[in-house]
């Protein structure tokens, strides 16, 4: 008996096929998502006992699963998120405080934002390099400058959406400053300068032929990352030093030249 119904379920499923194929229907999905896909139908009907405790015993179980949890944010964009939200729109002053701290809040959120390792970006190369901060809820806009000294500067956009945790570059923003003067040059310049007698803020003369230099007040010379700066200093000096002692000057002291009248 067992077999005979075997063989009909087989020819039936094989009738079926076959005429799916003919009529180029779709055979309907076996549905697996019920509990009747534990149960065998031919020895237990949809109304026996036993079906509806398989049923409630499921329901139960699929009542009882807890729902997947939210996906959590991370703690350093929840941080810029608040600041953000307590920031004025519009331009964000580069001489207030305020500005200082988002730039740290925003480098230490930058890897958790997606899109942000774009073109090679890290966290390090924010800190004293953001330019330009213009806040526009939802959208932080700023520069970076990106370039190296006496090389091609690029000045790099950026653009970041702390409420869904983003940052973007916008292409058709992107543009180059022009290169900065060297170290080497500006030296050189102000030698030229001083032999020639012109007047510059960055030299003091005095009647017994001595010359001293404030380095800090040369144009152009402290343009450039606080951690490059120290570098640059010492290639002025160097050069300074050497093109001074060819145009027959003598060393007194730092910065300070003196030539026989």
């Amino acid at each position: 008996m067992v077999g005979h119904h075997n063989s009909a379920a087989e020819s039936g499923n094989r009738q079926c096929t076959l005429s799916t194929i003919s009529t180029g229907a779709q055979a309907p999905a076996p549905c697996v998502g019920d509990s009747q896909r534990f149960v065998d139908q031919s020895r237990f009907p949809p109304t026996s006992p036993h079906v509806a405790r398989i049923q409630q015993r499921a329901e139960a179980n699929s009542a009882s699963t807890p729902a997947p949890a939210a996906r959590r944010t991370p703690p350093a964009i929840q941080r810029l998120r608040e600041a953000l939200a307590n920031l004025p729109p519009g331009t964000v002053d580069s001489d207030v405080v305020s500005l200082v701290s988002l730039v740290w809040l925003l480098g230490c959120a930058w890897s958790s934002l997606h899109g942000s390792c774009a073109r090679e970006m890290t966290r390090e190369k924010l800190a004293g390099r953001v330019l330009n901060v213009h806040w526009s809820p939802p959208v932080l806009s700023f520069d970076v400058d990106r370039g190296a000294d006496g090389a091609t500067r690029e000045l790099q956009p950026w653009q970041v959406d702390a409420q869904d945790g983003t940052a973007w570059i916008p292409a058709e923003l992107r543009r180059e400053l022009p290169p900065k003067t060297g170290a080497a040059d500006l030296a050189l310049s102000l030698v030229r300068d001083i032999v020639a007698g012109r007047g510059s803020l960055a030299v003091m003369r005095r009647p017994d032929g001595a010359v001293s230099i404030r380095p800090g007040d040369v144009p152009g010379l402290d343009v450039g990352f606080v951690e490059t700066l120290p570098g640059r200093h010492g290639r002025f000096r160097a050069v300074l030093e050497s093109a001074m002692l060819e145009a027959g000057f003598t060393k007194t002291g730092r910065y300070r030249f003196r030539r026989e009248q």
